[in-house]
């Protein structure tokens, strides 16, 4: 499933159809800090390839995703198109990518994020971190 640009127009259904059929994300955006579909990719298993500047730098790395440094236009361009023609040469490196955000997607769940909220909440109003 191949979809470029910016998707205003799709519904959400088709999104999902377009996740669930695709096997590689690339957001080369400069200017999103914490994009959505990010979380997306990564609910479904997706691997990504995305640049350095984003606010998910901490997650998109291996073992989940490539991260190509924000350095200037050429080199992202030189580094992109190595990251991809690697995974053409090797697909097996999407695979071990698919299967540890597999292992690990259960961390990024809503009600796992619900849980480190409620806890960070109960120990700063014990005091635990004033």
């Amino acid at each position: 499933y191949f979809m470029y640009g910016f998707h205003l127009n799709y519904t959400r259904e088709e999104i999902y159809e377009a996740f669930r059929d695709s096997h590689l994300f690339v957001i080369t955006s400069h200017k999103e800090e914490n994009s959505t579909v990010i979380w997306e990719s990564f609910a479904n298993c997706i691997p990504i390839i995305s640049l350095s500047n984003s606010g998910m730098t901490d997650l998109i790395k291996e073992p989940f995703g490539i991260s190509i440094d924000y350095e200037c236009r050429q080199q992202i361009e030189i580094d992109l198109s190595e990251a991809i023609s690697s995974i053409i040469d090797n697909p097996n490196i999407l695979n071990k990518l698919s299967e540890q955000l597999l292992r690990e997607r259960k961390k990024h769940l809503w009600s796992a994020r619900i849980k480190k909220i409620i806890k960070l909440y109960e120990n700063t109003t014990n005091n635990k971190y004033l």
